[in-house]
């Protein structure tokens, strides 16, 4: 979420912290179903100004953290799934237009945090394949071989 409000400052990062947590700690997450709010206070968290409402253990919030727990085995089952089939072909070809993942360092001197720093660099064409798993990948002058893992597709 910061990446998106850095921009080219990374000087500015903690401008927007306390709505960042609010909104993780609010945020319904599709691995337990539930906030981490509603989990760890039985209730969901007030915006600022409204009044509080005071927590109360019923039959539903006794229930929470083992529906939590169901659902996070079938969301890591279902993650399993979709990862395993990311991994069983290669689906890139001479041709393709490609990202290539970015390792960027920080640098205090610059001001430049890695963490907030673009994932993807490109696009690249592809230019050959070298093995079933490596790539020659052409920007401009700039040429070089990549593992498929560092590439990611991209529509045209």
């Amino acid at each position: 979420m910061l990446c998106c409000y850095v921009h080219g400052d990374h000087t500015e990062w903690d401008k927007y912290i306390a709505e960042f947590m609010f909104a993780l700690n609010s945020f319904c997450h599709d691995s337990t179903g539930y906030s981490p709010a509603e989990l760890f206070l039985y209730r969901k968290l007030q915006r600022p100004g409204e009044p509080v409402e005071e927590p109360c253990v019923t039959a539903h919030t006794t229930g929470m953290y083992e529906k939590a727990r169901k659902t996070m085995a079938k969301i890591n089952k279902s993650n399993k799934r979709a990862y395993d089939q990311k991994r069983l072909c290669v689906n890139i070809k001479t041709g393709d237009k490609v990202l290539l993942k970015s390792h960027p360092l920080s640098n205090l001197r610059r001001k430049f945090s890695a963490k907030l720093a673009p994932k993807w660099r490109g696009p690249y064409d592809v230019i050959s394949q070298v093995s079933p798993v490596n790539f020659v990948i052409q920007a401009g002058a700039d040429k070089r071989v990549a593992h498929v893992e560092q590439l990611k597709v991209i529509a045209v």
